[in-house]
């Protein structure tokens, strides 16, 4: 049996808290934590890594414009994120393929080398 996780369909950026009712632009990387959170990368128009959570609440942790910047919340900018990995820590780790790095999320934080 398949059944919708997250998304509706159209190639899109569109939130909402509710995962089926919201848009992905181009969903590449998936990551599951051990307590059941979902980490998605989201490419495409989007550049967003976003997350769901155990309750079933979606919410965008990092990213919103293509570019190449650290930061907290909405100040990182991704350039297609791409590959998604938890370390032991929790961290996120992204492939961020359009800027040819892989950059570190620490809590809210993203690094790059």
């Amino acid at each position: 049996m398949v059944t919708t996780l997250a998304g509706n369909g159209p190639p899109l950026f569109h939130h909402s808290e509710h995962p089926t009712q919201a848009a992905f632009s181009d969903p590449f990387g998936i990551a599951i934590a051990k307590d059941g959170t979902i980490y998605i990368s989201d490419a495409g128009e989007s550049n967003r890594i976003r997350k769901i959570t155990r309750e079933g609440k979606l919410t965008t942790l990092a990213g919103g414009s293509e570019g190449f910047a650290n930061g907290q919340g909405s100040a990182p900018s991704f350039n297609i994120p791409s590959g998604l990995a938890l370390d032991s820590n929790g961290n996120r780790n992204v492939a961020d393929t359009g800027n040819n790095l892989i950059c570190k999320m620490v809590g809210k934080e993203k690094y790059r080398p």
